[in-house]
């Protein structure tokens, strides 16, 4: 059997108990498996333990106890400087606010990653600039690339945002709660794009959301709930 892309096992997450507040346990005992180019939704309600999973599988966070593991290498393990590579080349991130930068355009948003030191593990048969300008084009935005983020529609900074995240081709894309701030149209947009990407770029996707038509287009739901995680 092959390596999963991602797991994680008996993962916790506490926050210490403060003069205002006694310890909080967020998370308990989670484990998950993802394998290449799978894609799973997350769903249960706020507070349940959800976008901290997230931000732990991103590297944005560290677990309490237990491991998390992606494409073979035990995130604890990593020095600073190999976890910033692993953090920029094999993780994309897309989250419900673009965080697109107003001064830039569309395409030097999607290009800041690529300023970042080389660590690449992927070879990739273009230039950063040509695949940026190529995916900007595959999501209806080839006509907006010297935009600034203010003019454009909420709908197209989302997608700009996802292109940024997709720009060093990477094995796992996290997505939290990615049409929350989207019309109808523009999230239908949007879900139809992380589908056909996910088959097109080779990239697995763990989205985190609150919509069951999101949900629906994952391939597997899972559900979370006091900060255990359940199929």
């Amino acid at each position: 059997m092959s390596q999963p892309l991602l797991s994680v096992r008996n993962v916790t997450k506490r926050y210490p108990e403060t003069a205002d507040s006694p310890e909080v346990e967020v998370l308990r005992g989670v484990d998950l498996s993802l394998e290449a180019q799978e894609t799973a939704a997350i769903v249960g309600r706020s507070g349940s333990g959800k976008s901290t999973l997230l931000n732990l599988i991103g590297t944005l966070d560290t677990p309490t106890s237990g491991e998390i593991e992606i494409n073979g290498r035990v995130i604890s393990s990593l020095k600073p400087k190999e976890l910033s590579a692993l953090r920029n080349q094999e993780i994309g991130m897309v989250f419900q606010l673009h965080h697109l930068l107003p001064q830039c355009t569309a395409l030097e948003n999607v290009l800041i990653p690529t300023l970042a030191p080389p660590g690449k593990t992927r070879k990739l048969d273009e230039s950063p600039e040509a695949r940026a300008k190529r995916l900007l084009s595959r999501v209806g935005l080839g006509d907006r690339l010297t935009h600034l983020t203010g003019q454009l529609s909420g709908g197209e900074r989302q997608r700009v945002a996802l292109v940024r995240a997709l720009i060093h081709a990477p094995s796992l894309l996290l997505a939290d709660e990615p049409t929350g701030a989207l019309d109808v149209a523009s999230s239908e947009t949007l879900l139809a794009l992380l589908s056909e990407l996910n088959t097109e770029e080779n990239v697995a996707i763990l989205m985190i959301t609150h919509s069951s038509e999101a949900a629906s287009r994952m391939g597997r739901i899972l559900r979370m709930e006091d900060g255990k995680l359940s199929s």
